[in-house]
């Protein structure tokens, strides 16, 4: 039978919306101000949320699949599916945070998707489970919001190993592999500390991770820095490799000079550590064998830019230009 909406502008009203990947399913019906809406069907009192602030618009960056729902009494949710998020490498963007979706097979899926309390101040997302807050942590990182990653790191501390589940989005964390901004090396090390006795495997080398946010130190911010006591946690453990002879060391991984970086920066946390009257103390640090042409201890790292963000591409062509940008612009 056709409405009187759908006589006079030839539209029928939409009655229902499903969504079968998430076993999900949404009803039209007005609320008690009159107002139609789209109710879920699976979660009483709860309906899709169409006005956005700059409040809500700053919360969901990062997260481009998700739906804002509310309930009558204004407290609101975000329904954010199960999907595995990339971010392409653009040469020419080195600091993008464009994700590109992957959909996991729905055999794998225990939960498909995420639903996050939004804090009253609508300034941040609250997170329940632990999965839950992997992924989260996640897409944060994949976005760049290194504050917020540093913040909920402390959400996923663990001891034991995480469910098959958990598992697959936390080895995900090896597609923020090639950000090397100064606060991501520290974002890596805090999920490290909250996360090194659980066993859980990373997608990073820890002594790397850490010999490389040294060096960065002075452009590591404020809101992301490790706290002494937090540094010598990571710097006296037996992930970290200090010499030839430490069980974790790698001949492909670990070279003279970061394991230098790592024990001389063990030595001096150690010394202010012990010093509490302030007074100038000495510490003993390591100077590896300089190579002829190499430039150590003169050394700068620029890995935060990438190693091919400078190269130049010469074209002589229109056929090598669309060959150049299809490479350089969406390169997976």
């Amino acid at each position: 039978m056709s409405s009187q909406s759908e006589l006079n502008f030839g539209c029928p009203n939409i009655d229902l919306v499903e969504l079968p990947r998430l076993k999900l399913a949404f009803t039209a019906r007005c609320d008690h101000d009159g107002v139609l809406r789209l109710y879920s069907v699976d979660h009483v009192d709860i309906f899709i949320y169409n006005e956005s602030n700059a409040f809500t618009a700053k919360m969901l960056r990062g997260i481009p699949h998700s739906l804002l729902l509310s309930n009558v009494r204004g407290e609101m949710q975000v329904l954010v599916p199960v999907i595995e998020p990339k971010r392409p490498t653009i040469l020419t963007e080195p600091f993008s945070t464009f994700i590109v979706p992957f959909f996991t097979p729905l055999e794998l899926l225990s939960e498909r998707y995420f639903l996050y309390p939004v804090h009253v101040s609508l300034s941040f997302l609250l997170t329940k489970g632990i999965n839950s807050a992997v992924y989260l942590v996640l897409l944060r990182f994949l976005h760049r919001d290194y504050e917020d990653v540093f913040r909920l790191a402390d959400s996923i501390a663990t001891d034991t190993v995480l469910n098959p589940e958990g598992l697959r989005q936390f080895k995900q964390f090896n597609n923020t592999s090639d950000d090397l901004h100064p606060d991501a090396h520290a974002c890596r090390l805090k999920i490290t500390l909250v996360t090194i006795d659980s066993s859980n495997p990373y997608s990073w080398d820890i002594t790397v991770e850490l010999a490389r946010y040294i060096v960065k130190l002075d452009n590591v911010s404020s809101n992301c820095r490790l706290s002494p006591e937090e540094e010598l946690q990571l710097l006296e453990s037996e992930a970290i490799v200090l010499s030839t002879t430490s069980p974790k060391y790698s001949p492909v991984l670990h070279n003279e000079y970061l394991m230098a970086l790592c024990f001389n920066r063990k030595e001096q946390l150690n010394a202010l550590m012990k010093n509490q009257s302030g007074n100038f103390v000495e510490v003993a640090c390591r100077i590896p064998a300089r190579s002829i042409a190499g430039g150590w201890p003169l050394y700068q790292d620029n890995t935060v830019f990438g190693e091919t963000y400078t190269t130049m591409t010469e074209i002589t062509s229109i056929s090598d230009g669309e060959k150049s940008w299809q490479q350089e612009v969406c390169t997976v």
